[in-house]
């Protein structure tokens, strides 16, 4: 009789957690206890269409969805997808049912024309881009071929020029081979600057002024810098 009182306890006791866990999986997942009741987003002012991208993800972020049948990741990837957008990170609040979103902009140092004459930007990563709200005032390059090498190059060299030199610059061309080549209006009618590669970049960058001042240079039209030791003025 024991043995079998036993084993109707421990039966008992099985049934219970059971009960449990289903009673549990069924708050989580189904029942209106632990549902979504806000999303916020930060760190971008489209949130209209991060909240269109989220929505046609299927991920189940919707308010008023239960939070445990959330697809986050899903959410993430659908977010990140978007060009303009570097990075993201998705919350999930148990207690308040708040769904926090922060969203990481590419941030652009420089704009330039794709081969059907769209406006593209590149990062300081040299990653290209478009976008619908890049600011004014962007430095306007061209870039020969479509080398990530060659994107990563024109944001590197861009990113290291001061500013008097970017407000004055009036085209710039990124070559295949990694050289530098840009006019500005430093004279006039235009002053062509041949930077050659991005090195030594800083000294080049002194030598250029140190001659700018010079009176016999005060009617020059070209520098060529490619090489810091031996420029040439004409």
């Amino acid at each position: 009789m024991p043995q079998i009182n036993k084993r109707v306890a421990k039966l008992a006791r099985s049934l219970l957690i059971l009960l449990v866990i289903a009673l549990l999986a069924y708050t989580l997942g189904w029942s209106k206890i632990l549902v979504v009741k806000e999303i916020t987003i930060s760190g971008t002012n489209q949130s209209e269409l991060i909240t269109n991208r989220i929505v046609g993800s299927k991920a189940g972020l919707e308010v008023g969805k239960p939070l445990a049948r959330l697809n986050l990741a899903a959410a993430k990837k659908s977010i990140e997808q978007i060009d303009w957008v570097s990075n993201s990170s998705i919350s999930r609040n148990w207690l308040s049912g708040k769904i926090a979103i922060n969203v990481v902009e590419r941030i652009p140092v420089a704009v330039f024309a794709s081969p059907d004459g769209q406006a593209k930007y590149l990062d300081s990563q040299g990653m290209e881009f478009s976008s619908d709200v890049a600011p004014d005032g962007l430095p306007r390059i061209d870039v020969m071929g479509n080398a990530l090498e060659t994107k990563k190059f024109a944001a590197k060299f861009v990113a290291g020029l001061p500013g008097e030199l970017l407000s004055a610059m009036t085209g710039l061309m990124i070559t295949g081979d990694l050289k530098a080549n840009m006019t500005t209006s430093l004279r006039k009618p235009e002053l062509l600057i041949q930077w050659g590669s991005g090195e030594e970049l800083s000294t080049k960058i002194e030598l250029l002024n140190r001659l700018l001042v010079l009176p016999e240079n005060k009617k020059i039209t070209s520098i060529d810098l490619s090489n810091p030791n031996s420029p040439i003025v004409k």
